[in-house]
């Protein structure tokens, strides 16, 4: 389109449009042609293929979360990482009339609660130490990590046994279990985790609760074209951290 037809699309006057089109062409959303005509630039393109990414994802996860959430009844949670922090991006909900429950598109720190510590202990390792060294670990509940060296020795564990657990870390008397998702490559893309009173979660048993979630993040990969491979094959000891 050219400056006047936007103009006249959008209602707006000629300079604060021709403003707008700068901004969205200096940013990459917007591409100015040779014959001063302006078209949707590569940068829309690739922000479409993120949001089909997280819409296949979440229609892929559907049907393991809602089988884990009848499991477990406890509330079911699929989360990925955007930055320094991670965002829910779908749920299902516990009947229990005592349940946790977080709204979709909550961003929450990375450092705190099962999911967010998984999505770290996968992050690559230059980008794990940069986020270090960038965050400070403040105190969200009474058992949140404050000690870099304290989560960096769970995000080793957590490598190992591909299950995260945390106590209190966001809420209080709150439990939450988190497991991996990992895309057709094997690339850890999201978590998956339950999240409930921990007096109920502990006395139904963790490591069984575990398995569950493990079991459930395995059918989403399978579902994203995963295939477990060497060492994934072997069944992992469902070892919790203490808290």
């Amino acid at each position: 389109m050219t400056l006047p037809e936007i103009v006249r699309a959008v209602g707006l006057n000629r300079t604060t449009v021709w403003r707008l089109v700068l901004c969205l062409e200096e940013l990459g959303y917007v591409e100015r042609q040779a014959d001063d005509r302006f078209r949707l630039g590569l940068k829309l393109l690739r922000l479409g293929a993120v949001v089909q990414g997280t819409l296949d994802l979440r229609a892929a996860a559907r049907p393991a979360m809602e089988a884990l959430a009848s499991a477990t009844d406890e509330s079911v949670y699929l989360s990925v990482r955007t930055g320094d922090l991670r965002v829910c991006i779908d749920m299902v909900e516990s009947k229990q009339s005592i349940r946790h429950r977080i709204a979709l598109g909550e961003a929450i720190a990375l450092y705190a609660g099962a999911a967010g510590k998984l999505l770290l202990a996968f992050m690559p390792p230059d980008e794990l130490r940069k986020y270090l060294e960038r965050v400070r670990l403040e105190p969200i509940c009474r058992r949140t990590i404050q000690d870099p060296m304290v989560l960096l020795a769970q995000l080793e564990q957590i490598r190992r046994e591909e299950l995260a657990f945390s106590v209190e870390e966001r809420f209080f008397e709150t439990l939450s279990i988190a497991a991996p998702v990992r895309d057709h490559s094997g690339n850890v893309i999201a978590a998956l985790s339950i999240t409930g009173p921990s007096v109920r979660m502990e006395s139904r048993g963790t490591d069984k609760l575990a398995q569950e979630v493990r079991s459930a993040a395995l059918d989403i990969s399978k579902a994203l074209g995963h295939m477990r491979t060497g060492s994934q094959d072997a069944e992992k000891p469902a070892c919790r951290t203490a808290p």
